[in-house]
């Protein structure tokens, strides 16, 4: 039985089979990581071996003779709650299983969100690794060498692999944990008696919205120390973005930084001896170029550079100036860890009750020209209002949607010729996103557009504001949803 409700397993780790042998004297190295992944696991779940922790390994137990092999590995890639790629150059080769398990998993699921990668083994470049690894934020389980500067995969039992292992073992836990609560919560709700009017949602719940500081992409010999810094912030309750690795290029780099730099409320820095790449369309380089975008927006700005390091040192004169900026601060990393604390600390801002509002008018294609009504009706007043793109790349609609729930006032979701499937989409995609706002929405509404007779969408969401527009816009109703935005 699976921990997660609804899925045949729990965790489905992919590797590559050429990567599990024993050197030497040793076991098999990802044999023994997935034992240890799974003590973990289930220590920190609090589950007992007769409740149920399922994960797929083909590793441990082989499959029996007579099994399609193609057809068993991807029905449980693309039937597990989280999916474990063990990366390594032996994964990326072409059509290898490996590869499809990913794209198994990522098809059926449609995010990448619950793929966690780890590095066994690294690649040359991030440009090597396919795009669905490429974007994702890979944890590695090696070091180089100090001597020979070449990577070496962690000790089985090392502290650097115990740490890693626990990293990696909470964040599969609160997945899992996350995806067990929302399935009961979901059988509860079928199995409730049908509501009688169209639900919505309320409260975002986040009033006291923990602070988001972004973490500078940094030179590789300071990966460990920024990993520190990560985990130090998420302890004290901090986000911290990016949540992966951007695409290398100037231009795809720089827009990245501009969308995360939008979320943050301060930006943190590591900075030492080595400067990061300077890519042709990109001459000041990868860490000149991210704090000068947030000085630009005004962000708050705080720098680490070891206290070993003299800028005066540094042959190279424009990464010097760099490290010798104002602010730059030469301490000790622990020192530095607790300065971001104390100065992220939440100051609420003054209440702006009188600044214009911003509402989002979320629709389906089949209800754009509805949305586009509401939006010239909702004009002036103090309100802007915008509908979604429907035109450009999947991935830039996608941004620009999830960008608008997030910075909008007030959310409005048109139900009119839309399906109950995309409504309900809708509102779990804004439960996903609130965590991402830094404060609640100042309401929540479904506008109910013609056809008359509609199925009811079947979810409860608490305050929720209705704008019946089955007979055409109705001013008494724009107007009382107008004066709760502003209160």
């Amino acid at each position: 039985m699976a921990y997660v409700p609804g899925y045949s397993c729990d965790v489905f780790v992919s590797f590559a089979h050429l990567d599990d042998v024993a050197i030497g004297s040793g076991s098999p190295w990802i044999s023994a990581f997935v034992g240890d992944l799974k003590k973990v696991l289930r220590m920190r779940l609090g589950v007992r071996e007769e409740e149920g922790l399922r994960i797929y390994f083909t590793g441990h137990s082989g499959l029996e003779a007579g099994v399609d092999l193609d057809a068993t590995l991807m029905a449980n890639a693309a039937s597990s709650a989280a999916f474990i790629a063990v990366t390594s150059p032996a994964y990326v080769v072409g059509d290898s299983y490996t590869m499809r398990e990913l794209h198994a998993f990522l098809h059926a699921m449609g995010e990448d969100a619950r793929v966690f990668a780890i590095e066994y083994s690294p690649l040359d470049s991030n440009d090597d690794y396919p795009l669905p690894l490429r974007r994702l934020k890979r944890m590695p389980f090696w070091l180089r060498h100090p001597e020979r500067g070449i990577p070496v995969t962690l000790a089985q039992g090392s502290d650097s692999y115990l740490q890693c292992l626990i990293d990696l073992a909470e964040q599969i836990r609160r997945q899992l944990k996350a995806m067990r609560a929302a399935g009961r919560a979901q059988d509860a709700e079928d199995a409730a008696p049908p509501a009688v009017s169209v639900p919505a949602s309320g409260k975002s719940g986040n009033g006291g919205a923990k602070r988001t500081i972004y973490l500078a992409q940094v030179t590789d010999d300071l990966d460990a120390d920024r990993e520190q810094v990560r985990r130090y912030m998420e302890q004290y309750g901090i986000s911290v973005i990016p949540e992966g690795l951007y695409p290398q290029g100037g231009a795809d780099f720089a827009a990245c930084v501009e969308r995360d730099l939008a979320r943050a409320d301060a930006f943190v820095q590591l900075v030492g001896r080595t400067h990061a790449k300077r890519p042709p369309d990109l001459t000041q380089g990868y860490d000149r170029m991210q704090v000068e975008r947030a000085a630009a927006r005004g962000l708050p700005i705080m720098q680490w550079l070891r206290p070993d390091v003299d800028p005066a040192t540094v042959t190279d004169a424009e990464h010097a100036k760099l490290l010798s900026g104002e602010y730059v601060m030469r301490v000790g990393l622990e020192s530095f860890k607790a300065e971001i604390v104390r100065r992220t600390e939440r100051k609420e801002p003054p209440p702006q009750d009188s600044a214009e509002r911003f509402v989002f008018i979320n629709a389906d294609g089949s209800d754009i020209e509805l949305a586009d009504t509401l939006r010239r009706e909702l004009a002036g007043s103090n309100v802007s209002a915008a509908i979604p793109l429907l035109q450009g790349s999947s991935e830039d609609v996608r941004l620009d949607l999830e960008e608008n729930i997030v910075d909008c006032d007030a959310l409005v979701m048109v139900y009119g010729a839309a399906t109950p499937v995309w409504v309900r989409g809708q509102l779990r995609l804004y439960s996903k996103l609130k965590h991402r706002r830094k404060q609640p929405v100042k309401a929540l509404a479904i506008c109910l557009g013609p056809p008359e007779t509609k199925p009811d969408i079947g979810m409860d969401f608490t305050e929720l504001k209705q704008i019946d527009c089955r007979g055409g816009v109705a001013a008494d109703s724009l107007k009382q949803f107008l004066a709760g935005i502003h209160q």
